[in-house]
């Protein structure tokens, strides 16, 4: 009866968002030559969604796709909605962060269009977010994982991870560049802390048990970008950011076998979300491979071209040999990759490994 009675709650809610956007609409569209050339956010144009949203005057957005086909059924009679709509893809096709997000799958472009037009809803709840495996901490903690979050099709089925990626992540790219244009934060150190390393490695249980002085970078780091720093122009990109910005940057890089941190890593986390939350995020084969090898990489080049800047400091954690046995290790020790060797491995290991976990899980890993 209870959770009937919450059902019907959120449905109203949804109901009450959806009906006033009859007029909001209108209001929304006289906005968006400001809001989609990011002059004003959307929460600045008097009389919007967005604004009458952030005052406490609409309901929040309900969670879950029944609660986002109320307010869309309730909303979508309205023709200013439709030529907004319209406009969006328009608009947002001659935008460079945007750009790229188009034209891809419904879903891809579903979690798109919600990135757009719910830029501030979406930045509520990725600060609320508290779960086991997507935990921001108010939003201190950067990382795409948790940022899929916000997509309704990838919460009700996390092996389709691969399609909510870009619009997570440029979530995450957006937030991390807001949050450097403002003042640290009272209290945290004015450093941002980022993670590197491949899927499964366990970085950041592997950081905070490397050292005290890992445990409080990330304890008082003003930001955790939780990311794999794959790709060394994405990654150098992002210390400029923070450095131009005025931070100091400490990086974290962590080295397990990409094996064992597909079998005792990836899958044993995705089987653990699928019993706990219903489905679980899965990391495509390649995708796996992709983050160790480039990462390896990545990291031995910054280290190399910030090797004299004080203002950066770039370790390199060991944890081939279990949580109780973490500890630092030089850069140059790094194991190097054999990558055709290492995707037979990779791809027998997930053949063996096949009758431990879900067909789903199985089925959103396997990609060759």
């Amino acid at each position: 009866m209870a959770e009937t009675l919450d059902l019907l709650k959120g449905l109203g809610r949804s109901v009450a968002r959806g009906v006033p956007q009859l007029a909001t609409g209108f209001v929304d569209l006289a906005g968006l030559p400001l809001t989609m050339t990011g002059v004003r956010q959307p929460e600045q144009i008097f009389g919007s969604t967005a604004y009458l949203t952030n005052k406490g005057l609409l309901p929040q957005p309900q969670t879950g796709l029944l609660n986002q086909g109320a307010e869309l059924a309730s909303s979508a009679i309205n023709p200013s909605l439709l030529l907004k709509a319209g406009l969006l893809g328009a608009a947002a096709s001659q935008m460079p962060k945007y750009s790229s997000l188009l034209g891809k799958s419904n879903i891809e472009q579903s979690a798109t269009n919600r990135l757009i037009t719910q830029s501030p809803e979406l930045k509520q709840q990725y600060n609320a977010l508290n779960l086991p495996h997507a935990e921001t901490k108010g939003g201190r903690i950067l990382n795409t994982d948790a940022a899929r979050e916000l997509f309704p099709e990838y919460a009700a089925d996390r092996t389709l991870s691969a399609q909510v990626h870009e619009p997570a992540s440029t979530f995450v790219k957006n937030l991390y560049a807001e949050k450097l244009s403002l003042p640290t934060p009272k209290g945290l150190e004015n450093t941002v802390v980022f993670t590197a390393g491949g899927t499964g490695a366990g970085k950041t249980s592997a950081i905070k048990r490397a050292s005290q002085e890992a445990s409080d970078a990330i304890n008082n780091a003003e930001m955790i970008y939780d990311t794999n720093m794959n790709t060394f122009s994405s990654a150098d990109d992002k210390i400029q950011q923070a450095l131009k910005a005025g931070r100091n940057v400490q990086v974290f890089y962590t080295y397990r076998d990409p094996v064992t941190s597909l079998t005792e890593g990836a899958l044993t986390r995705a089987s653990k979300m699928e019993k706990n939350f219903g489905s679980g995020r899965t990391v495509p084969l390649s995708e796996h491979l992709k983050t160790h090898i480039g990462s390896q990489k990545t990291i031995k080049e910054l280290a190399a071209k910030y090797k004299d800047n004080d203002n950066v400091i770039i370790r390199a954690i060991d944890n081939s040999k279990g949580v109780e046995d973490v500890r630092y290790m030089d850069i140059k020790d790094i194991p190097k990759f054999n990558e055709t060797e290492l995707r037979k491995k990779l791809n027998e290991a997930l053949e063996k490994s096949k009758s431990n976990i879900s067909e789903a899980i199985y089925k959103g890993t396997k990609d060759y």
